[in-house]
């Protein structure tokens, strides 16, 4: 069914709102959340170096809207390496999220296609009926839904999505993990850190829930712990080919 411009509006206000009334209870329970039990690490600290990227992954679920506005806004419209983010939301909030970030940020925010190539300087939301994961044909980096089980108990997870990323990117990979409860991320964090990439953490004191964050540090999937509004700070630092366009570093 086809909206009226009035009506997209009133949809698009009401998402604004429900995202507002989401930050609002967010502040207010930051202080209750519980850490992720610890355990041994699995990987070897080490501190993360400046390197060219070809793509940045984000995932994120309780709280994490909030912060992946200042992400996206944080790392401007110059930053010319594909994000790609896996937001865990409503299903029908996930299309409206998309064109708030592309409103709030400038950056250009796209729900993400199966089989389209990742480019330069675009941002890629995962859908709401599959999991979103990166391919690499003939030298090109593109999106790729897929009809699975969900994991965690959430589709789409980033769990498939970090672990693709591993295997198609390696060292290239830079990714950031924030707030939310669970522990979707932290396999896939492990898998590229053990592949040389570098992964970001939220720290617990500005994380609603440091379940996510929490379990990846647990599992020694983080390189650094950062605050929420220093991650596109750290991510900018971290890439020495913030403007590169296309082809691989």
């Amino acid at each position: 069914m086809t909206r009226t411009p009035s009506e997209s509006r009133r949809r698009s206000a009401r998402i604004e709102r429900l995202l507002a009334s989401a930050e609002s209870k967010c502040r207010r329970t930051r202080r209750q959340a519980r850490p992720a039990p610890a355990a041994a690490p699995e990987l070897p600290v080490r501190a993360a170096v400046p390197a060219a990227r070809e793509v940045v992954v984000v995932g994120a679920s309780t709280g994490g809207p909030p912060v992946v506005v200042d992400l996206l806004r944080g790392l401007g419209t110059a930053f010319a390496v594909p994000v790609v983010i896996v937001q865990h939301m409503h299903a029908d909030h996930l299309a409206p999220f998309a064109a708030l970030l592309t409103r709030q940020t400038g950056r250009e925010v796209q729900v993400a296609v199966d089989g389209a190539p990742l480019e330069a300087g675009r941002t890629y939301l995962a859908g709401p009926t599959r999991h979103l994961v990166l391919r690499r044909l003939a030298g090109q980096l593109v999106l790729g839904l897929v009809d699975s089980p969900p994991e965690h108990g959430v589709l789409p997870a980033v769990d498939p999505l970090f672990l693709a990323t591993a295997q198609a990117c390696g060292r290239t990979a830079l990714a950031v993990v924030c707030t939310g409860m669970g522990c979707d991320g932290a396999a896939g964090a492990v898998e590229l850190r053990r592949r040389g990439a570098t992964v970001l953490v939220q720290d617990r004191a500005s994380s609603v829930v440091w379940g996510m964050p929490g379990a990846t540090v647990a599992a020694g999937g983080a390189d650094e712990e950062v605050p929420g509004d220093r991650l596109a700070a750290r991510v900018l630092s971290l890439t020495t080919n913030p403007a590169a366009r296309g082809g691989r570093p």
